[in-house]
Protein backbone atom coordinates (compact mmCIF):
# COMPACT_ATOMS: atom_id res chain seq x y z
CA UNK A 1 0.00 0.00 0.00
CA UNK A 2 1.21 3.29 -0.87
CA UNK A 3 1.97 5.59 2.19
CA UNK A 4 0.55 9.36 1.93
CA UNK A 5 3.08 11.33 0.75
CA UNK A 6 2.34 14.08 -1.43
CA UNK A 7 3.51 13.32 -4.91
CA UNK A 8 6.23 15.31 -7.16
CA UNK A 9 6.55 16.74 -9.99
CA UNK A 10 9.93 18.13 -11.40
CA UNK A 11 9.75 20.93 -13.97
CA UNK A 12 12.50 20.54 -16.44
CA UNK A 13 13.16 22.49 -19.39
CA UNK A 14 10.61 21.16 -21.38
CA UNK A 15 7.79 20.97 -19.48
CA UNK A 16 8.84 25.30 -18.46
CA UNK A 17 8.74 26.08 -22.33
CA UNK A 18 5.24 23.81 -23.06
CA UNK A 19 3.49 25.48 -20.07
CA UNK A 20 4.92 29.33 -21.19
CA UNK A 21 4.06 28.55 -24.53
CA UNK A 22 0.85 26.13 -23.96
CA UNK A 23 -2.33 27.67 -21.87
CA UNK A 24 -4.01 24.52 -22.33
CA UNK A 25 -0.72 21.94 -20.86
CA UNK A 26 -0.10 25.04 -18.07
CA UNK A 27 -3.88 23.97 -17.11
CA UNK A 28 -3.32 20.81 -17.38
CA UNK A 29 -0.71 20.84 -14.53
CA UNK A 30 -2.56 23.34 -12.91
CA UNK A 31 -5.46 20.75 -12.46
CA UNK A 32 -3.39 18.06 -11.71
CA UNK A 33 -1.58 20.07 -8.79
CA UNK A 34 -5.04 20.96 -7.30
CA UNK A 35 -6.61 17.50 -7.29
CA UNK A 36 -3.53 15.31 -6.38
CA UNK A 37 -1.91 17.73 -4.02
CA UNK A 38 1.43 17.74 -5.77
CA UNK A 39 4.78 19.51 -5.29
CA UNK A 40 6.37 21.08 -8.39
CA UNK A 41 10.25 21.55 -8.28
CA UNK A 42 13.06 22.29 -10.42
CA UNK A 43 16.62 23.30 -11.00
CA UNK A 44 18.52 26.75 -12.19
CA UNK A 45 19.82 24.53 -14.90
CA UNK A 46 16.00 23.94 -16.11
CA UNK A 47 15.43 27.00 -15.50
CA UNK A 48 18.45 28.55 -17.65
CA UNK A 49 17.81 25.84 -20.25
CA UNK A 50 14.51 27.01 -20.94
CA UNK A 51 15.50 30.49 -21.18
CA UNK A 52 17.76 29.93 -23.56
CA UNK A 53 15.45 27.80 -25.96
CA UNK A 54 13.02 30.11 -25.63
CA UNK A 55 15.07 32.44 -27.04
CA UNK A 56 17.22 30.64 -29.69
CA UNK A 57 14.41 28.44 -31.06
CA UNK A 58 11.01 30.52 -30.09
CA UNK A 59 12.64 34.23 -30.99
CA UNK A 60 12.07 35.58 -27.44
CA UNK A 61 14.41 38.25 -25.98
CA UNK A 62 16.45 37.49 -23.06
CA UNK A 63 13.97 39.90 -20.61
CA UNK A 64 10.90 38.32 -22.54
CA UNK A 65 11.78 34.95 -22.21
CA UNK A 66 13.04 35.97 -18.23
CA UNK A 67 9.82 37.32 -17.60
CA UNK A 68 7.35 34.32 -18.81
CA UNK A 69 9.24 32.08 -17.33
CA UNK A 70 8.65 34.21 -14.05
CA UNK A 71 5.40 34.54 -14.29
CA UNK A 72 5.03 31.02 -14.45
CA UNK A 73 7.40 29.89 -11.38
CA UNK A 74 4.73 32.82 -9.31
CA UNK A 75 1.50 30.93 -10.43
CA UNK A 76 2.70 28.01 -9.35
Amino acid sequence: MRDMQQDIIGLDANVIIDMVESVEFKEEIRAQVEFNVLQLYTTSIALGEARQVLIRKRNYTYGGATESIQNILREF
